[in-house]
C-alpha cells in the first residue's frame, strides 16, 4: 500500500517512524508559507498567519494525536474548530505584514485551511516515515520508482516524473520525494533488481529539468525540478541536511563547514558506543563519518 493516504485509510496501525518525525518538528510562526523554505519544513511545523505559539502547539498536538489515533477530519476539524474560533483566528481579518507594515485582508480559519493543513502535515509525516524504512530496507530493496497520483484528477506537472527509476541513494529523491505540492498524492514504490529489470530498469536517460523559481517574499531564486512546488522541493525526512541548510543561511557557509566536523566526531562516538545503527548505512550521515 503507498503511503499517501485519503481520509478513509487512517484505521490502520500507528505509523511509527511518520509519528516521529512529526514529533520532531519545531514549532515556529510565519505570516506566508513562502516565508519558510523548502529545507525548513524538515524541521519546523508552521501555520501562515498563526502567530500565537500556543496556538501553533495546539494546532500542532492535534495533529500528532491525529497521526498516533487515526483521528479522521472529521474528529480534527470537531477538535480544533471550537478552540480557533474562541481564540478569534478563523474568517477574513486584517492583519500587517510583518515584512513591509502593509496592511492586508487575510484568511484564517476555515474548513477549507483545515483540511489543507490536516492533509499536508499528515502525508508529509508519512513521506518522511516512508523515507526511513526505505533506509532500513534498501539491501534488499535497493531503487524507488516514481508512482501515479492516487487522485481523480492527475496533476500535469507532476505526470513528467511517473515511472522514474532510480536508486534509493540518488540525489533524485532529496528533491522530488513525493508529496510534490499541496493536495499531491504522488507516491514511490520500492524494487528489488529484478523488479526495477521488469519495470524497465532504471530511467537514466530521463533528465530532470529544472527552473528558476524567484520567492516573491524574499526575492531568492531557487533551482526546482520543474512542476515542483517550491515549499516541497526537499526530502521530507533529511533533518540533518535541512539543519545544515539552515545554519548556513542563518550564519554563512563558514559556520555550516565548522560544523560538519563536529557532527562527524559526533556521530562516530555515537556509533563506536552502538548508540546508532543506521547511521553507518544512511548516506545522509555517511558523507560525514571518517573513512
Amino acid at each position: 500500500m503507498p503511503d499517501a493516504y485519503t481520509d478513509k485509510d487512517f484505521d490502520v496501525l500507528p505509523n511509527l517512524e511518520a509519528i516521529k518525525a512529526f514529533n520532531a518538528k519545531m514549532v515556529g510562526s510565519s505570516f506566508s508559507y513562502l516565508d519558510v523554505l523548502a529545507h525548513e519544513h524538515a524541521v519546523a511545523f508552521t501555520v501562515a498567519k498563526m502567530m500565537d505559539m500556543d496556538m501553533l502547539s495546539e494546532t500542532r498536538d492535534a495533529i500528532s494525536a491525529a497521526l498516533e489515533n487515526g483521528t479522521d477530519f472529521r474528529d480534527f476539524q470537531k477538535r480544533l474548530k471550537p478552540y480557533m474560533m474562541s481564540k478569534g483566528w478563523w474568517g477574513e481579518q486584517v492583519m500587517s505584514d510583518p515584512i513591509d507594515g502593509s496592511i492586508q485582508k487575510v484568511q484564517l480559519g476555515s474548513t477549507r485551511r483545515l483540511r489543507v493543513i490536516y492533509q499536508t502535515n499528515l502525508h508529509t509525516a508519512y513521506a518522511a516515515g516512508q523515507w526511513e524504512r526505505i533506509q532500513q530496507s534498501k539491501d534488499a530493496l535497493p531503487y524507488l520508482q516514481y508512482m501515479p497520483s492516487l487522485a481523480t484528477r492527475k496533476r500535469d506537472d507532476h505526470k513528467q516524473y511517473y515511472g522514474i527509476i532510480r536508486p534509493v541513494d540518488d540525489p533524485i529523491w532529496q528533491q522530488i520525494l513525493p508529496p510534490n505540492g499541496y493536495g499531491c498524492l504522488c507516491w514511490v514504490k520500492q524494487l528489488t533488481r529484478k523488479q526495477s529489470e521488469r519495470a524497465g530498469g532504471v530511467t537514466e536517460d530521463k533528465d530532470i529539468e529544472y527552473e528558476e523559481v524567484e520567492n516573491p517574499r524574499t526575492g531568492k531564486v531557487e533551482q526546482v525540478p520543474t512542476g515542483i512546488s517550491l515549499s516541497f522541493a526537499h526530502n521530507h525526512a533529511n533533518r540533518l541536511g535541512s539543519l545544515l541548510e539552515l545554519a548556513e543561511e542563518k550564519h554563512g557557509r563558514e559556520f555550516r563547514a565548522q560544523l560538519i566536523p563536529q557532527l562527524a566526531d559526533y556521530m562516530q562516538r555515537l556509533l563506536e558506543a552502538g548508540m546508532v545503527d543506521m547511521i553507518k548505512d544512511d548516506p545522509r550521515f555517511k558523507a560525514l563519518l571518517p573513512e
